[in-house]
């Protein structure tokens, strides 16, 4: 048994014979007799999500949690987790973007997003009207699109705003 990454979470397993978290360091090995029915339970950490069981084969489906089987083979498991969210900030921290993990993120061309790079713009021109507070971004790829929305949030020094100016 288990656990990826190491921080994700934990799994919980239940038997005809015994009932037993087993908060120990993974990976780890388990006894439980021929025949006993068993309940395998992946359960995240706060921040992750469960994904799937890798390393079953067919003795498990694995995209079920939990799973419940009589125990008839040893059987190799790892339970997988993801982030709730993919977050990483610009080189000074002004920027941070939050991707809810389960986003579709297409490029321009309607292909997988790989990648985003973003970039300080060194003197911006003004939009109509209005006022550049620094610093501005460039984002790459231009176009892309995310479902469900990615978060975007940006610190500026609030003495940076010219007089008249709403935030």
């Amino acid at each position: 048994m288990d656990v990826s990454p190491e921080d994700g979470g934990e799994v919980e397993i239940t038997t005809s014979e015994m009932d037993a978290d087993i908060p120990c360091s993974y990976p780890a090995v388990i006894t439980v007799d021929f025949g006993d029915n068993i309940i395998i339970e992946a359960i995240p950490s706060a921040g992750y999500h469960f994904t799937e069981w890798t390393g079953g084969g067919k003795t498990i489906d694995e995209h079920r949690n939990p799973i419940e089987m009589t125990f008839k083979d040893p059987l190799d498991v790892t339970a997988n987790f993801a982030p709730d969210f993919i977050e990483f900030a610009s080189e000074n921290g002004m920027l941070s973007v939050s991707i809810p993990a389960e986003t579709t993120a297409l490029d321009g061309g309607d292909e997988p997003l790989t990648g985003i790079e973003f970039a300080v713009v060194s003197n911006p021109p003004p939009p109509y009207q209005g006022s550049v507070i620094e610093p501005a971004y460039d984002l790459e790829p231009s176009g892309a699109t995310f479902e469900p929305p990615a978060t975007l949030a940006w610190a500026y020094e609030t003495t940076a705003i010219p007089e008249g100016v709403a935030e």
